[in-house]
């Protein structure tokens, strides 16, 4: 059956168009035929105006043969149809590979490997740059290993400014990971005042959230305040203090 979301357009030779939808990136195919000067059927795949595939088949052996239109008509739309299909594959094999890059890091962190963790970042990032789970792990690592606060802060929020952009809605089920990257950049950094506040909106959307109470807990075994420029008294110490002894029941 033949794909809807092909049309043929007729201009100095049959041509093949797609617009084709992939991970919210707009591709467009174009297959055509080069004529008896260059007998080739092209298909080349665009992204923002710039070619990102290319495959060519050389159809010289066929000129002359009776049914030869119908045959290079067909023989184009299976070549446009394949080149589509790939496309699909590939991206779909380098979501699977992201994914896979993140499970990786997570289990660095949890042996406290940072170092390697960040390093796996760096070359997770060179093939995905623009995953946002990436780039808020990168933005918190960078703070705690690099000791290079204010661009790991900045690559939070970075992560969570692209993130919203991107969420009409359901922001409770995905930013606590997001804010919980940036309150821990801002604790390298030693500024606790802005990790309250992003901690915080963990709590909101996630108060049972395991990690910050480990988090809290670290925090809560030095026995200082949360904050130690601020009274013991003040609502961000206390306030703290009583998420601390929720984590610890």
């Amino acid at each position: 059956m033949k794909d809807k979301r092909i049309k043929i357009v007729t201009k100095k030779g049959d041509e093949f168009n797609s617009e084709v939808v992939i991970g919210g990136e707009k591709y467009f195919v174009q297959t055509e035929w080069g004529g008896s000067k260059a007998p080739l059927v092209m298909t080349r795949v665009y992204l923002k105006g710039q070619i990102v595939l290319v495959k060519e088949n050389d159809f010289r052996d066929k000129a002359g043969e009776s049914g030869f239109e119908e045959g290079l008509q067909k023989f184009m739309l299976s070549q446009h149809e394949q080149v589509i299909s790939v496309l699909k594959e590939e991206k779909k094999r380098e979501a699977k590979n992201s994914a896979h890059y993140i499970e990786e890091v997570k289990e660095l962190l949890r042996k406290n490997e940072t170092r390697k963790a960040l390093k796996l970042l760096d070359e997770a990032l060179a093939h995905h740059p623009d995953n946002l789970y990436l780039l808020s792990y990168k933005g918190y690592l960078e703070a705690d290993v690099h000791r290079n606060f204010e661009q790991g802060i900045m690559t939070c929020q970075k992560a969570i400014k692209d993130m919203k952009g991107k969420l009409p809605f359901g922001e409770e089920f995905l930013l606590p990971f997001f804010y919980l990257n940036l309150g821990k950049a801002y604790i390298a950094a030693g500024r606790r005042r802005e990790a309250f506040i992003a901690f915080n909106k963990v709590m909101e959307k996630d108060p049972e959230n395991r990690e910050l109470g480990n988090i809290l807990k670290k925090i809560g075994s030095r026995r200082k305040p949360f904050v130690p420029f601020l009274r013991r008294s003040h609502p961000i110490n206390k306030y703290m203090g009583m998420l601390l002894h929720k984590f610890r029941k």
